[in-house]
């Protein structure tokens, strides 16, 4: 099964990601040839989360042995803000619109524990602390792609990440879009 650890998002958060991601949409509609439904897959707004490691097939055992090492991690509450947005690869080459997400190093150290636990077994991974909203499916017009940059330092708001708020969620892919379930 596909799978990845996610932080859940507070739903004030969320709910300030979503009135944004619709404010974007009709902006780059507003002059543009190209709809933005054409040209973005908007993350659905209950699938909005923070991806700290993703498991492309794992076995229910192997998601088990996961789980239990998300139980076990042990770190004082610390405060995530997420503000800022951004684009990868770069805006010359646009493939994902995204959020960014600060904690002062505090969520790269859970994420450095987590890979550290789990290397042996998985392998090795990477992490870049953001938040997806969107994912590019055609080339952004010139005028798009200033307008989401007019967002640059836009804030979302801010929250405390607690233990808890960390899980392991099954992707299950359909032809309307992933659907995401806690394991």
């Amino acid at each position: 099964m596909r799978a990845f650890i996610a932080i859940e998002l507070p739903d004030d958060i969320k709910s300030k990601v979503n009135v944004f991601k619709r404010q974007l949409e009709k902006e780059l509609n507003s002059d543009s040839p190209r709809n933005a439904k054409d040209a973005l897959k908007f993350v659905e707004d209950e699938n909005l989360h923070i991806t700290l490691r993703f498991f492309k097939d794992i076995t229910d055992q192997q998601a088990a042995e996961i789980k239990e090492t998300i139980k076990s991690l042990s770190f004082e509450p610390f405060t995530i803000k997420c503000e800022d947005v951004g684009v990868f690869p770069n805006e010359n080459y646009i493939r994902v619109i995204w959020i960014g997400i600060r904690s002062n190093g505090n969520l790269e150290k859970v994420w450095e524990e987590l890979n550290s636990r789990l290397k042996a077994k998985f392998g090795t991974d990477r992490f870049t602390a953001h938040l997806t909203i969107a994912r590019v499916k055609t080339r952004l017009t010139r005028s798009q792609i200033e307008k989401i940059f007019s967002h640059k330092k836009q804030e979302f708001g801010s929250f405390v990440l607690t233990p808890e708020m960390i899980v392991l969620k099954k992707s299950t892919l359909t032809p309307e879009g992933p659907i995401y379930s806690n394991l």
